[in-house]
């Protein structure tokens, strides 16, 4: 038989009011990595340009680009997206049982990967990878490059709410989720001014 292909059409967040250029940035990067995973074949965002110049009308503010044509956040972020994930497909989302809220989304060829990665919950949270090869950077959503520190083949991340990502040489395949150095044991909950106590477990990765 034949199977129809899946597209996301008019797909896209506003930045009007309490939405600032940030957030519409940070959904465009997460929207775009996340639908590969759902076997999504295509995603248009909406809109290229924003309709007006009234900055809490919501419909004014869909664009990649004001209405003067001056960039928004989303448009750099857009251009991170692509040159980052630009030749390599979407392979697999890395999982991680002890942070089920991280997303880690995983593209690649056997020459080279890029890793997709935030966190939808509340707080950071930290997360140990092991990588091939050598190299790498590490890349913000609006473009900024930082070399990867590595221990051992190791690659400590602080997984926040903003999306990031990792670009390594060698296959992409090889990568492997190599633990939580710190984790709760179990769910805490306090009301404001009260003392709890947490139990924790610190793993040496390295041991």
């Amino acid at each position: 038989g034949w199977t129809m292909p899946k597209w996301l059409n008019e797909a896209g967040f506003t930045s009007n009011g309490t939405l600032t250029e940030r957030d519409q940035a940070q959904t465009l990067v997460k929207k775009m990595t996340l639908a590969p995973s759902l076997g999504i074949g295509a995603y248009f965002w909406y809109d290229l340009v924003n309709d007006g110049t009234d900055r809490s009308d919501q419909e004014n503010n869909y664009g990649l680009v004001n209405a003067d044509y001056t960039p928004k956040a989303a448009a750099i972020a857009a251009h991170t997206v692509m040159s980052a994930l630009d030749g390599q497909r979407f392979l697999r989302r890395i999982s991680i049982p002890a942070a089920p809220n991280v997303y880690a989304l995983l593209y690649g060829t056997e020459k080279r990967g890029t890793i997709a990665f935030w966190n939808e919950g509340e707080s950071s949270v930290p997360v140990l990878l092991r990588l091939p090869g050598s190299d790498g950077t590490r890349l913000s959503m609006m473009g900024e490059v930082t070399p990867l520190r590595r221990i051992s083949g190791l690659v400590a991340l602080n997984v926040s709410q903003e999306p990031q990502f990792l670009t390594f040489s060698g296959p992409a395949s090889r990568v492997q989720f190599a633990g939580t150095p710190l984790q709760c044991e179990s769910p805490v909950y306090a009301a404001p001014g009260e003392s709890v106590t947490l139990q924790l477990s610190l793993r040496n990765p390295l041991a």
